[in-house]
């Protein structure tokens, strides 16, 4: 009866055991689905009102530097340009109206491109907006103006206003990677990518993916890392400078001066005390005794301390 028993369990037991696999392989499928959500990369949509050809070619321009950067753009001309206007005429401080224009573009940022004229005859101000769409917020605001801007000049404006909010971007969205960098000995100027960012200790906001680190100081050589940081993680950057050959140029020509300066010392200081005793001039002793003893030991010292500066120095 027993083993009876046992056998007409058999499926029962089957069934548990499938139901188990299910249920991991269901857990491993949300698992995988979470972390492609984590990684996936930003969307932006570039927003800029229909205007003439300097405000198309800086929305041509913005739209290929954000792809360049990594973001993902959604939306189209006509969409932008809808949203655009309606910013526009929100209030500054209507963050229901700008939160239901940027909205309707269905991105993750929204940049705002507006083309003003300047105060001068010919010149054109480039303003960069980057709005969060949940909150209607402007996150942040990038100016850039020239001179007798053409469709080139202001081409490069708009690239170099979407680098700027994307790295503002980078440090408040939810994709963001931080970067710390530290140096010995501190206080060295840092680069990312090109861009000045502070001096070490340096904890900076970056988007996910590859970054160029430049780590300067002067009297240094220029250290330079290169890393990859996944999207919510923070890489550390740790370098020790390494002097410049020749006491770099926070020395120049003294190490010559203290080196040249301190054997000239030194050798002096060594005649004097050579020099100390009784005086005896053709072959007969005078009265006069010379005490150099002091003098000659003392210049020989500063003699010594300068020629160790000189050897610093060359370090």
């Amino acid at each position: 009866m027993r083993v009876r028993s046992l056998l007409g369990c058999r499926p029962t037991m089957q069934a548990a055991i499938g139901a188990m696999r299910v249920r991991a392989l269901a857990a491993v499928a949300v698992a995988t689905l979470a972390a492609a959500g984590v990684a996936r990369a930003e969307t932006v949509a570039v927003a800029a009102s229909t205007g003439d050809a300097l405000t198309a070619a800086a929305l041509q321009a913005a739209n290929r530097k954000a792809a360049e950067l990594g973001w993902t753009l959604v939306g189209d001309g006509v969409e932008g340009a809808a949203a655009a206007d309606v910013m526009a005429s929100c209030a500054l401080d209507d963050r229901d109206c700008v939160r239901a224009a940027a909205g309707s573009l269905a991105a993750d940022v929204v940049i705002w491109l507006r083309v003003r004229n300047g105060d001068a005859d010919g010149a054109r101000v480039l303003i960069g907006t980057l709005i969060d769409p949940q909150s209607g917020e402007a996150k942040a605001v990038e100016t850039r103006q020239c001179a007798a801007c053409t469709e080139a000049g202001i081409a490069e404006l708009a690239a170099d206003v979407v680098a700027a909010l994307r790295r503002t971007a980078a440090s408040i969205g939810p994709t963001a990677a931080r970067l710390v960098v530290r140096s010995r000995p501190s206080g060295a100027r840092v680069s990312v990518d090109g861009a000045p960012v502070g001096a070490t200790e340096l904890r900076y906001g970056v988007y996910p993916g590859d970054h160029t680190v430049a780590i300067d100081k002067p009297g240094y050589r220029v250290a330079v890392r290169r890393v990859h940081i996944d999207a919510g993680e923070t890489e550390t950057v740790d370098v020790t400078l390494e002097r410049s050959g020749g006491g770099g140029p926070r020395f120049g020509a003294w190490k010559w001066v203290a080196a040249g300066a301190g054997v000239a010392a030194v050798g002096a200081g060594v005649a004097m005390i050579a020099m100390d005793g009784d005086r005896i001039e053709g072959g007969v002793r005078q009265a006069e005794r010379r005490e150099t003893l002091a003098p000659g030991i003392a210049t020989a010292v500063v003699g010594a301390a300068l020629v160790g500066a000189g050897v610093w120095m060359w370090r």
